[in-house]
Order: structure tokens, then sequence, then C-alpha cells
């Protein structure tokens, strides 16, 4: 009994999430999965792992949610046998080479989102969903999502120009 109560009072400290904020993580969440049912299950599951947790005064709430999110995220990944790590060298990525503004500026429609996604890993969605649609910096991204900065911009880079070779593929040897 004093454990119910302890319970009911521990979950009234937590952070009431507003309906923009978990339209936020929605989106998240999709960005993650790629399939709106996942994505409210993802959501689900995060949202009862943050009400079971030990922390109750938390100052980014947020943050620690898209934590658990990425967290449970991979752990059904690997439990699906799905999720892919991939190897690089880092050593030879020029950052000054990225070309911040040609992707932000990028006209893309609906048709070409949706198969930039497919082409993307899973990381590699969070770290773009982060970075071009939350408009974090990439510092911000790197402590998000616990990389390195210069592993952040190594992928931004490749991101960057495998759209490039796709957006050739598709309207010819036009600008991107």
């Amino acid at each position: 009994m004093d454990e119910e109560l302890l319970d009911s009072r521990h979950a009234i400290m937590k952070h009431e999430f507003s309906s923009k904020e978990l339209q936020k993580l929605f989106q998240y969440c999709c960005a993650l999965t790629l399939q709106d049912s996942d994505a409210y299950d993802l959501l689900q599951t995060a949202m009862e792992k943050y009400l079971r947790s030990q922390s109750a005064d938390l100052d980014y709430p947020l943050s620690y949610m898209r934590r658990i999110i990425r967290n449970a995220h991979i752990d059904q990944l690997r439990h699906n046998r799905i999720i892919q790590w991939d190897d690089f060298d880092e050593s030879n990525i020029d950052s000054s080479d990225i070309g911040w503004q040609s992707l932000e500026q990028m006209i893309i429609d609906e048709n070409e989102i949706e198969n930039l996604f497919s082409m993307l890993s899973g990381i590699e969605r969070e770290i773009l969903f982060l970075w071009a649609v939350e408009g974090y910096s990439v510092q911000e991204v790197a402590g998000h999502v616990g990389m390195p900065k210069g592993t952040i911009l190594s992928r931004i880079y490749r991101m960057r120009q495998r759209i490039k070779k796709s957006h050739q593929k598709i309207y010819g040897n036009g600008a991107v």
C-alpha cells in the first residue's frame, strides 16, 4: 500500500509532456522506424520506461526521452538482428568540404524524402533528423547520440555524397 502511494507521488513529480512535445517525439520515432505503427509502438515503450524510471526531476526531459527512444530502438533492432554496423575511415574526411548550405537548401519533394530515408541507416536518419529537422548543432547532435563530433561530420559528409550521387542519377549531372 505504501509503495503504491510512493509510486503515485513519484509519477506526479515527473514532467508532463505537452501535445507539441509528444508530436516532436513521435516525429523522432518516425525518423528512426520509417513506419507510423512502429513509431507509435516505440513511443509507447519509451513512455512506459520513462514513467517507470527513478529519475523524477530532470532538467531536460525531452533529451532524456529521446535517449530512451533511441536505446529502445537499438534494442529492438538488435533483437530482430536488423542493425547494421559499418566501418569507415574518418582520417581522409575534410570537414571544410561538407558544404552545409547545399544540403539545407536542396528542394526535395515527398518521394525524394522517402527515397532518401530508405537509403540511410538508422543512425544516419537520427543524425539527419536531429541536425536538419530539430536544428541542433553538430556538437549537440554528437552529445545526443554519444559519438564524437568528427564522426557526425563524416557521416553528414557521406550522406551528402550519397544524396548527391542519387540526385545525379535521377536528374542528370545538374548541381545539387
